[in-house]
C-alpha cells in the first residue's frame, strides 16, 4: 500500500478483507506498506474485497478473485503438505491535502455544460464521497488565461456550480460540497507520474502559466489551455457528521411499532429426559411465572418426557388452541369427550400416543 503522491509506503493503515462467502478479517500494514493474511478460512471461488483506511488519506479499495484457479496457480508447500495460492494486492491512497484532478471534466471555451464523459468522471467523485462519509470537499473549476479575469471567475463559478449540482443529483448531501470558481488564478503544474491530457507533450514540472504557454506552438497552446480548464477537488474537512433525518427516524419508529404490534406465533416445547421447569425456562428464555400463566398454572403437575408446553411469553396461540386442549388433573378421554360433545373413541384416535390415563398438564388434539 503506497501513497499516490510519491509512491511512499503507508504503514499503520487498516485493511479490512471481506469475501462474498461471509469471510471478514482486519489486518494492519507494516512500515513498508505490506500486509499479509494467512487463514484456513480463505477459499477458492470467492471474490475478496479490500478496504484501506488511514488518517489524512482518502479511503481506498481493491478486489481479488479466486474463481476457477488453474492448478498452475498453486504452489506445493512440502512442509504443510498442501497446495497454496498467493494473491498479491497493490493499492494507492490519496492524501487529503492534495487536490485531485478529474481528468475527463473539461469544458469547451466559454461553456459550462457537462458532457457524458464529464458526468462519468464526476461519478468517481460520488464513489469517493461514499467511501469517505466524513469528508467535505471543495470542488474547484479553473479557466485558461484567455478573456479578462472577472469574466473567468464568473465562468469558472458556473462550471463549479454545474458540477456540484450534478453530484447533488446523484445523492450527495449539499453540506458536503463547496463550489468554487478559481478563474485563471492557479495555472496547472505537471506533477510527477501525471497520466492525463498532455502527459505525452509536457514533462514533469512544466508550469502552464500564460507566459510559458505563449512561447509554445499553437498545437501545444491549445492542449495547455485545455489542461488549465480543469476541474479538481480537495478535502477541506474530514469530520463531517451527517444530519439527523427526523422524518426518516419517525418513519422507522412507526414501522418498528407496526412490527412489534404484529402477533408472534407461539412456540411449543416437548419436555425431554431430565428436564425441570427451571431448565425448560432457561432453554426457552421465559420466566417461570410466564410459563405457568401460559399453561394453566401447572399446579400439582410435574414435567415428564413427551409433555408439551407453551413457551412464548407473548405468543399468539389462537390457532393452536382451536385444535388442542390442555389436560387438567383428574381428566380422562371420557370426561373431555363428554365436554366437547365427542365420542371417547374419536378423541383416542386423535391421540394414539396415550392409551389409558391422560397425563395432566400436557395438550391433546381435539380436531
Amino acid at each position: 500500500l503506497v501513497s499516490s503522491k510519491d509512491d511512499s509506503p503507508l504503514g499503520g493503515a487498516a485493511v479490512k478483507i471481506t469475501g462474498n462467502d461471509g469471510f471478514s478479517q482486519v489486518v494492519q500494514t507494516s512500515k513498508d506498506g505490506s500486509f499479509v493474511l494467512e487463514s484456513d478460512d480463505l477459499s477458492g471461488d470467492v471474490v475478496y474485497s479490500f478496504s484501506f483506511e488511514k488518517k489524512k488519506f482518502l479511503n481506498a479499495g481493491a478486489r481479488a478473485n479466486t474463481h476457477a484457479l488453474a492448478l498452475e496457480a498453486f504452489n506445493y508447500m512440502e512442509a504443510q503438505n498442501v497446495y497454496m495460492h498467493t494473491v498479491e494486492v497493490k493499492a494507492k491512497m490519496d492524501p487529503i491535502e492534495i487536490p485531485i484532478v478529474l481528468p475527463d471534466v473539461y469544458f469547451a471555451l466559454a461553456k459550462w455544460d457537462l458532457n457524458d464523459q464529464a458526468r462519468a468522471a464526476l461519478d468517481t467523485v460520488v464513489k469517493t464521497l461514499t467511501l469517505n462519509p466524513n469528508i467535505v470537499i471543495e470542488l474547484r473549476s479553473h479557466t485558461d488565461y484567455r478573456d479578462v479575469d472577472e469574466k473567468n471567475v464568473v465562468l469558472s463559478q458556473h462550471r463549479a456550480d454545474t458540477s456540484v449540482s450534478y453530484l447533488i443529483s446523484r445523492g450527495i448531501h449539499p453540506d458536503r460540497l463547496v463550489a468554487l470558481g478559481m478563474g485563471e488564478s492557479q495555472p496547472f503544474e505537471i506533477p510527477q507520474g501525471y497520466k492525463g491530457l498532455g502527459s505525452d507533450v509536457f514533462p514533469t514540472g512544466t508550469q502552464l502559466t500564460e507566459r510559458n504557454i505563449r512561447k509554445m506552438s499553437p498545437a501545444q497552446q491549445e492542449v495547455a489551455n485545455q489542461i488549465n480548464r480543469r476541474t479538481d477537488f480537495r478535502v477541506i474537512r474530514d469530520d463531517y457528521v451527517p444530519p439527523v433525518d427526523e422524518a426518516a427516524l419517525a418513519a422507522a419508529a412507526e414501522e418498528q411499532a407496526k412490527e412489534d404490534a404484529k402477533p408472534v406465533i407461539g412456540q411449543m416445547y416437548t419436555v425431554q429426559e431430565r428436564d425441570t421447569y427451571t431448565t425448560i425456562c432457561r432453554n426457552n428464555n421465559i420466566t417461570i411465572s410466564d410459563l405457568k400463566r401460559l399453561n394453566g398454572g401447572l399446579r400439582g403437575v410435574r414435567p415428564f418426557p413427551g409433555m408439551v408446553l407453551k413457551v412464548t411469553a407473548k405468543g399468539d396461540y389462537t390457532d393452536y388452541d382451536k385444535t388442542h386442549r390442555q389436560v387438567a388433573v383428574g381428566e380422562s378421554f371420557r370426561s373431555i369427550a363428554k365436554e366437547l360433545g365427542m365420542k371417547p373413541k374419536e378423541l383416542e384416535a386423535l391421540n394414539p400416543e396415550y392409551e389409558d390415563e391422560l397425563p395432566a398438564g400436557t395438550y391433546i388434539r381435539i380436531q
